[in-house]
């Protein structure tokens, strides 16, 4: 019995000998596995450090160029604004000449040189060009318009191929910006991805490093890449239909990962914050340089365009949007320029009242002026709205 229990107790020892072993190669596969773990992640956040280092110094060496053809893009646009803009208040000065003198009883202009054959040519053109617009309506049967709403911003023929020649060119040069780049750096949805992947496995440090608030910025040489070809107020685009809204928006709806603490998710902030920061501003500019408050068709464009930002697109939750007031008060602005400078009501003294009856000219200018005056506060009250 004694050689027994001298037996069992040896098997005893063994066997603690060999459960403190097993607990101790648990311990050290805990940490191996840990270790493993922090190299991996050690990993993953250099090389993540790394790419946007190097996004960074990409965008900020190619930043230069964009800013050179979207500032030539909106030189263009503005050189052909001015354009007929100043055709049409030199157009109004002499058929406001010319009212002048049909004023006098003399059924005819003298001493002022209206009777060059160039300054009769441009008014002709200038009827011209209402014929035309007339004669365009009655085939499309619009009903009740009024002489003097319609918008003259017809472009001749030259013109209008010496423009699109030079902006076809910018468009050929901005083609060629990110040509030398990976497309790792340059397409906004293989960019976010990286972003996505960094989200779903560290979702903590995600929210932490504030990517959210950095994404807007550094996808704006992208996005405004991008819109160089816009024209807002002569083509009526959904912003959903562009290539960086379909793939902010993807992003910004994505789900927000199962090991994240947080209750929200910040990227659902990008794409609002993407139209506030980039967006808004672009419009800004395209009504200060570009838009004709007297145009219906840019007018109509443009609402079209505020509407879908404003009411479909819901904008940061901050209250007060800079960019959004900023918007508001360029167009409030450019009203004022409009009104002081682009109508006039001619006034001709009680005696001549006779002469304007009997001149279908002046019956025609008088009417389209007065109607004309009337366009601003239509248009202001369908931009408020």
């Amino acid at each position: 019995i004694a050689s027994l229990q001298d037996v069992h107790r040896a098997h005893q020892r063994e066997y603690e000998k060999y459960m403190e072993n097993i607990e101790s190669s648990k311990i050290t596969v805990q940490e191996l596995e840990k270790s493993s773990d922090a190299a991996m992640n050690y990993k993953f956040y250099r090389g993540m450090k790394t790419y946007i280092e190097n996004l960074v110094n990409c965008f900020s060496e190619k930043l230069r160029y964009i800013n050179e053809l979207e500032s030539a893009v909106h030189a263009l646009l503005q050189q052909r604004a001015m354009s007929v803009l100043k055709r049409r208040q030199d157009e109004l000065k002499m058929e406001s000449t010319y009212m002048q003198y049909l004023t006098t009883g003399n059924g005819k202009p003298s001493n002022d040189g209206l009777e060059s054959d160039e300054k009769m040519k441009l008014l002709k053109m200038c009827e011209h060009r209402r014929t035309c617009r007339q004669q365009l309506r009655e085939r499309s049967q619009k009903a009740g318009h009024h002489e003097g709403m319609s918008s003259d911003e017809e472009l001749a023929l030259t013109g209008l191929t010496e423009f699109q020649k030079s902006k076809d060119n910018i468009l050929e040069e901005s083609k060629k910006i990110f040509e030398d780049v990976h497309a790792d750096f340059c397409d906004i949805r293989k960019i976010l991805l990286k972003f996505q992947e960094w989200k779903e496995k560290f979702p903590d440090s995600y929210c932490d490093a504030y990517i959210s608030f950095c994404l807007p910025k550094l996808l704006n040489p992208l996005i405004r890449v991008q819109l160089i070809n816009w024209s807002p107020l002569e083509h009526s685009t959904d912003l959903k239909e562009m290539p960086w809204f379909r793939a902010v928006e993807e992003f910004s709806d994505a789900k927000k990962s199962s090991e994240s603490k947080r209750d929200d998710d910040p990227d659902e902030e990008v794409l609002p914050r993407v139209i506030e920061k980039t967006i808004l501003p672009k419009i800004t500019a395209f009504i200060k340089n570009v838009w004709d408050p007297l145009s219906t068709s840019q007018t109509e464009n443009l609402i079209q365009l505020c509407n879908n930002v404003f009411e479909k697109q819901v904008l940061s939750r901050s209250e007060c949007s800079q960019a959004k007031q900023d918007l508001i008060n360029m167009v409030v602005l450019r009203m004022k320029e409009s009104v002081e400078e682009d109508v006039f009501i001619p006034l001709y003294p009680r005696r001549s009242n006779k002469i304007l009856i009997a001149s279908s000219f002046s019956d025609q200018h008088c009417g389209r002026q007065i109607i004309a005056m009337f366009k601003i506060p239509r248009k202001t009250v369908l931009v408020s709205c």
